[in-house]
């Protein structure tokens, strides 16, 4: 009998906070268990979740990030193409699914029997993979890679006053954000005229109607939120400071006299950065897909939607019917309220309510254990901020954020970017240098 606190206790684990049910999230990580199948001889072993009312860890075993690392940093320093090919196929495989996303998209699930549900349902988690897909080895070279990158760049380049600001410029994104993109055209809009304003809204509802959800949940944009998001930012809208050019970027690496591989990493890097911010827009995009036809089961089987979320990948593959899920309605209600969830190539464990108390207790009693006198961590930009702290794991947390406090989070998602606005600073628990 698998008892996960032996498995829990066995392995070193890299955490990841974030909003997320199984099937929305859990679903994105069956990605990582694709990668020996298509071809890039590495796969990661085993994955670990903790969830609790719509909040969840996701847990990487530190050795594995390490193992995919070095594999990965070969690749790349042996072929200058490889990113980039993986990358098209990665492309490939998720633009395959166009159909199911306008079929789900259209609304007319309510009409489907309860075979071809079923069948939409497990195309639709699939399509969830596909989403990060190929583009799950960003995280070992964005969590692992960025670190050694790093100590390469301060090794190899001396001694300098200027050493953060260049590693800082170095590692600035070449292109701007899908989110600034998405706000610039919003601000466009409201320069035309009142007529124009209403198709050019419509147009952009259509092309980012994805952008607020979450591994959570998912929420539609309206043609009113977006007509009131306009206006807002028409009137605080700010041109964005000029970026590092990769010219500059260049002559910073030769001035730094930085060897040709550490050089091949830094491009590399800065290709994950661009490839996750359009990554996170296929998850997003993803999500509404696979969200609308959980609703519609949940509608179905009389299951509240927010608990048919606590359904495991596996356990959709596995059904013959969509009625099955019915006699789960309870399980899936404790889930909710607390489980760990452990998944590895075939198969998936959820934790029952007694071993989920066992296992946070241990997690907890690490916690509680260490001592810590001095938080670390990485610059993703320079300047020194002072305000008050204002810690945000949940989205209700974000309602009427101070001006000027400092934004303590798991990691910024898009649904922070108004309190990132008004934040003085903004810390994070994770990500390497290609976060956003």
């Amino acid at each position: 009998m698998l008892r996960l606190e032996e498995i829990y206790t066995k392995h070193q684990w890299y955490a990841q906070g974030i909003m997320g049910t199984p099937v929305l999230l859990s679903s994105s990580a069956l990605s990582g268990f694709i990668l020996e199948r298509e071809g890039l001889e590495m796969e990661f072993s085993h994955f670990l979740f903790r969830y609790a009312n719509d909040q969840a860890e996701m847990l990487y075993d530190t050795a594995d990030l390490e193992r995919l690392w070095k594999h990965l940093r070969e690749r790349i320093l042996s072929d200058a193409n490889f990113l980039e090919e993986i990358k098209h196929r990665y492309d490939t495989n998720f633009n395959s699914f166009r159909t199911l996303f306008a079929e789900t998209r259209s609304g007319d699930i309510t009409s489907f029997d309860d075979t071809r549900l079923l069948d939409v349902l497990k195309k639709s988690v699939t399509a969830q993979c596909d989403s990060v897909g190929l583009g799950h080895i960003i995280e070992p070279i964005s969590i692992v890679g960025s670190d050694e990158v790093r100590e390469r760049i301060v090794r190899e380049g001396g001694k300098r006053a200027d050493l953060n600001r260049i590693i800082v410029d170095l590692f600035e994104p070449d292109e701007i954000s899908f989110l600034t993109k998405e706000e610039n055209e919003l601000c466009g809009i409201a320069a035309l005229s009142k007529k124009e304003q209403e198709a050019a809204l419509q147009d952009h509802l259509e092309r980012y109607f994805w952008l607020e959800n979450t591994y959570a949940s998912t929420n539609t944009l309206t043609l009113t939120s977006l007509g009131e998001r306009m206006e807002q930012l028409a009137k605080e809208h700010k041109k964005p400071p000029q970026q590092t050019s990769a010219a500059d970027k260049e002559q910073m690496m030769r001035d730094m006299h930085l060897s040709e591989e550490t050089k091949r990493l830094i491009h590399a890097l800065n290709f994950c950065t661009l490839w996750q911010d359009e990554r996170k827009t296929k998850i997003l995009r993803s999500l509404s897909s696979l969200d609308m036809v959980l609703k519609e089961v949940g509608r179905r089987t009389n299951i509240d939607h927010t608990s048919v979320r606590y359904l495991g990948p596996y356990e959709i593959g596995k059904l013959q019917g969509i009625s099955e899920i019915s006699a789960l309605a309870d399980t899936l209600k404790q889930r909710r309220h607390g489980c760990y969830y452990y998944m590895t190539k075939n198969n998936e464990y959820f934790t029952p309510p007694q071993e989920f108390k066992e296992v946070s207790n241990v997690h907890h009693a690490q916690i509680d254990h260490g001592v810590y006198q001095e938080l670390r961590g990485m610059i993703a930009n320079l300047g020194t901020a002072i305000g008050t702290v204002k810690v945000c794991t949940t989205l209700d947390a974000l309602k009427d954020f101070p001006e000027g406090a400092v934004l303590v989070a798991h990691m910024t998602r898009p649904e922070y970017a108004p309190a990132m606005k008004k934040a003085a600073a903004i810390v994070t628990d994770e990500g390497g240098i290609t976060s956003h």
